[in-house]
């Protein structure tokens, strides 16, 4: 038994499930480029998929700014350096957000395609 999970332990998952995995990552719109790609056998037929992704910050940019009222922000400024300072750092929170929200949704995807992937860990660079 030892010696059949040291077999298993820390070999590559199927190419198709890595190539699908690539496929979901780039048809998102918040990712850019997609680095230092693992993924390995944890068990008999239970994989883990690790990632780092360069973010588009112009994607995830457009994603808070569609979910904002751009005229009311613009009069809620209206040259108060101080309201701005304020915008910005709401801004801010709603752009880490969004990041965050468009993982969970890649990793969610990726779960429910293949379920014989249990862990995905998507880190942003």
């Amino acid at each position: 038994m030892l010696r059949n999970f040291r077999y298993l332990q820390n070999h590559s998952m199927p190419q198709r499930y890595i190539e699908r995995c690539l496929e979901i990552l780039r048809a998102n719109p918040i990712v850019s480029e997609v680095y230092d790609v693992k993924a390995v056998a944890i068990g008999p037929d239970t994989y883990r998929f690790k990632a780092e992704i360069l973010p588009d910050s112009n994607a995830i940019s457009r994603l808070c700014m569609d979910s904002m009222n751009l005229d009311f922000e613009a009069q809620r400024i209206d040259g108060d350096k101080q309201m701005l300072v304020r915008c910005l750092f709401e801004f801010g929170d709603a752009y880490v957000r969004a990041l965050g929200d468009q993982i969970d949704v890649i990793e969610k995807k990726i779960r429910e395609e293949m379920p014989e992937i249990k862990y995905v860990d998507l880190e942003t660079i």
